[in-house]
């Protein structure tokens, strides 16, 4: 009897139901038909918990692709005919970002202006290539803290327009309208430098951090392509 409940908890149930009549006393029914409607809970919870475990694993995995591995599957398509406004913009950013930020700055500023060159109609052919640069940049260091004294790179958000040639005032609108635009927030995981998220990998049903792993296991996760470098030689 006990093996039969375990095994079909459902049908055990409705066959006893069908079966057993309530007891008169205390308005209560019989003790099995009580053990047979634990057991369905029992399983029921496991089905719920199993379903839980695989909506948390499929969001944290979507954020992290989202955040790197997918980044190298962007555009940088620009349509011809933004194609000069996009290529004052980014040299200006080019020569600011490897001057006194670093080459992720740049290839991020690049980007940044390539998706607003995309953009129906585009922005970037009303205004100063300067102003679009700097408000750029500026936006960029929003989302990465760059104006904390604590990051590297760090730089100040008036040197940094002064780089540009533009007034704080001017680059710090232009940096609004972009992230308004593009609703870019701080970490944003499709315009951060660097995503802690990087190295959780699922091994047997377990999430665990691939940068906390020997850097054999790390070798392997990069050259099937599951992180985008090996963390051990950062």
């Amino acid at each position: 009897m006990a093996i039969l409940l375990r095994a079909q908890p459902v049908a055990a149930a409705q066959s006893l139901l069908r079966s057993s009549e309530p007891s008169v006393e205390n308005n209560r029914l019989p003790p099995v038909c009580l053990t047979v409607f634990n057991d369905i809970l029992f399983h029921e919870r496991k089905r719920v918990s199993r379903v839980l475990r695989w909506l948390v694993w499929t969001a944290a995995n979507w954020f992290v692709n989202r955040c790197f591995i997918c980044r190298g599957k962007k555009s940088d398509f620009v349509p011809s005919s933004v194609e000069l406004f996009y290529s004052a913009i980014v040299n200006l950013t080019d020569g600011v970002c490897k001057e006194h930020l670093n080459d992720e700055y740049a290839d991020l500023a690049r980007r940044l202006a390539a998706t607003l060159a995309r953009k129906r109609p585009s922005p970037i052919v009303r205004g100063k290539p300067e102003v679009w640069a700097c408000g750029i940049v500026y936006a960029l260091g929003y989302v990465n803290f760059l104006f904390e004294k604590s990051q590297n790179p760090h730089m100040k958000a008036d040197e940094l327009c002064k780089a540009f040639g533009v007034s704080k005032s001017s680059g710090a609108n232009k940096a609004k309208v972009i992230r308004k635009m593009l609703k870019m927030i701080l970490l944003d995981p499709d315009w951060c430098l660097h995503n802690p998220l990087i190295g959780f990998l699922e091994v047997n049903g377990v999430i665990v951090d691939i940068c906390l792993m020997p850097r054999e296991i790390q070798v392997i996760a990069y050259e099937k392509g599951l992180i985008p470098y090996i963390p051990a030689d950062q």
